[in-house]
């Protein structure tokens, strides 16, 4: 449970959400604790509410890089592990290599590599399976297949 401090309405509470959790690890805010690293408005009204969490949120991302770089296959594969993945393929990649691409999808999941050949992962009823795209130092992209570890 973290608190955000400094956003008004649903930010300043605490929260079990995921994304405003890895938000604020993220951002080195200490659990718990309210933080001053987003100015809080004057006045925000409901229709602008979006667009001033929106460039809150970009921000934080920005403030952090936004994107994982990882020095090898080995080090990639225990980060998903740690998040409750296997791998169930690799295509092309070349290490470091950058995560440009992220994408989750529940019982199957399709996508077609930079050549152009597409690719689809069909029968995992009640898995989760995630596409992850990765940028090479050498320019190169590659994509790897994870499947949840369980059921859910």
């Amino acid at each position: 449970m973290l608190v955000a401090g400094g956003v008004p309405g649903l930010l300043n509470q605490r929260t079990h959400d995921p994304l405003v959790e890895e938000l604020c690890v993220a951002a080195d805010v200490a659990p718990d604790t309210p933080s001053t690293l987003w100015p809080k408005p004057a006045s925000v009204d409901a229709g602008g509410m979006t667009r001033y969490l929106s460039l809150v949120l970009l921000g934080a991302l920005a403030a952090c890089g936004g994107k994982k770089t990882y020095s090898s296959l080995g080090e990639l594969t225990r980060a998903q592990a740690e998040e409750g993945f296997v791998v169930l393929g690799t295509f092309d990649d070349s290490w470091p290599a950058t995560i440009i691409e992220e994408r989750e999808a529940r019982d199957e999941i399709s996508f077609t590599r930079a050549n152009g050949t597409p690719h689809r992962y069909p029968g995992y009823t009640g898995y989760t399976l995630k596409v992850v795209r990765l940028r090479g130092e050498d320019g190169g992209e590659g994509v790897m297949v994870f499947r949840s570890k369980e059921k859910e």
